[in-house]
């Protein structure tokens, strides 16, 4: 499967099930298209998984079942993190990407995949707890009202936005510090830091 070409370019909501193939993995066969789990139409490709939950789309029929091996991979991700508590003291802390979509597209679109290898290039630390290369904020930002948070362990981003939402898995989560790349730039600051430019308060 060809993925479509990076842009900016905003996916409309309500998003149709062939807006999801931009999450997809090339090569993987279990990642290559966008599939019908369970309740949701998904997307996945390796370190995003996507999942959609309201909207038209979920009516498409010519959306496939989820292949062998879909389900086995997808299924222990943390998704009850996103699940919304009855009642909180302190609401969650999301953090709207429209607010910094200038950063996000100071450079132009990345590629996310060079052959059958998804980049590490131009790392960027969100909420100063957890690298997400450029290129996956880039396509996260596509998303019709979208926001981030970043949980106490950051072993995954966690994404809403208009119709579903999502985890990025933290690829350098066990990484040395000497691994780190030291181009990394920061996007967004915790609320009780004072913000850099262009970052949230």
């Amino acid at each position: 499967m060809m993925l479509p070409p990076p842009s900016r370019s905003p996916l409309r909501h309500p998003l149709a099930a062939a807006d999801l193939a931009a999450f997809c993995h090339p090569h993987r066969p279990e990642f290559r298209h966008p599939v019908r789990h369970g309740d949701h139409l998904m997307a996945a490709n390796g370190i995003i998984a996507l999942r959609l939950s309201r909207g038209p789309a979920l009516h498409d029929d010519t959306v496939a079942p989820a292949p062998a091996g879909f389900a086995e991979k997808i299924d222990t991700l943390p998704w009850a993190r996103l699940d919304s508590p009855g009642s909180t003291i302190v609401p969650p802390d999301w953090r709207p990407l429209d607010a910094v979509r200038g950063m996000i597209y100071q450079n132009p679109p990345e590629r996310l995949f060079h052959g059958r290898t998804m980049t590490t290039a131009t790392p960027v630390w969100t909420a100063d707890a957890m690298l997400v290369p450029l290129a996956v904020l880039q396509l996260l930002a596509r998303l019709p009202a979208v926001a981030i948070r970043t949980p106490a362990d950051p072993d995954f981003l966690l994404f809403r936005f208009s119709g579903g939402d999502g985890l990025i898995a933290n690829r350098w989560r066990h990484a040395a510090p000497s691994d780190i790349p030291a181009s990394a730039f920061r996007l967004l600051g915790h609320r009780h830091h004072n913000p850099l430019p262009g970052g949230l308060a």
